[in-house]
């Protein structure tokens, strides 16, 4: 019996190992993102750095996620330009300065997924589709769809409904690097009032999220373009 229950100890930890090791976001990387928005009219009005950093551990408020860190500094001046949607309310941001965001990650042999950065005037993302790939989809015509949820957060309160699709693979170059195997896809994300809001993203196995671009129901843009990673050694 103990050599039944050892096995089954070896069986379980084996399974967990393929399902959950971390290739893209393991505590020892800092993902560094140049951030632009861009208004209905075409004009950039921040053009800034986010960083996203792994931390290794997971979740509190969801077991089943990664804790992950977005570090940001605002600017004021571009900040008193924007409303907080987040508030039913017309009202302005509050400024606090340098912030850490803590949220969630998932990392599996089967599922990359992240939640997208969404302080200050990236609140927008909420009602984007997530950031997404389903590794075994990732084949060119390939589609699915991110079911749906509720929204109980400020103007944006309302039903959600997602779907994902495989465009094309193609070439990137990122720094000296020309990646061969990278995918374009594209997420759809209807909401029952506001209407559609798309993200068009490159991902690739070993880098990641390449490039996050976002066009949003009211015209607005934002575009996450991966600049470097950091890699600390052990």
């Amino acid at each position: 019996m103990k050599n039944l229950v050892f096995l089954l100890l070896i069986i379980c930890s084996n399974i967990f190992a393929q399902t959950n090791k971390r290739i893209l976001f393991d505590s020892l990387k800092t993902y560094h993102y140049n951030a632009i928005y861009i208004n209905k009219e075409g004009d950039t009005i921040s053009n800034e750095e986010l960083i996203l950093k792994p931390t290794g551990k997971v979740w509190d408020s969801d077991k089943s996620q990664d804790l992950v860190i977005y570090n940001y500094t605002p600017n004021e001046s571009v900040l008193s330009q924007f409303k907080d949607l987040s508030s039913r309310k017309d009202k302005k941001f509050q400024f606090y300065g340098p912030i850490g965001y803590s949220t969630g990650l998932i990392e599996t042999d089967s599922l990359i997924w992240i939640h997208p950065f969404r302080m200050y005037q990236y609140q927008l993302t909420e009602v984007a589709p997530f950031p997404e790939v389903k590794i075994n989809k990732l084949k060119v015509g390939s589609t699915w769809t991110g079911g749906s949820r509720i929204l109980f957060w400020g103007k944006f309160s309302g039903r959600m409904k997602y779907k994902y699709q495989v465009l094309e693979t193609l070439p990137y170059k990122f720094k000296n690097l020309q990646l061969t195997d990278c995918w374009h896809l594209k997420g759809i994300g209807k909401h029952q009032k506001l209407g559609e809001s798309t993200i068009d993203y490159y991902f690739q196995k070993q880098f990641g999220f390449l490039v996050m671009s976002y066009e949003f129901y009211n015209g607005n843009k934002i575009i996450l373009t991966l600049e470097r990673i950091e890699t600390m050694t052990k």
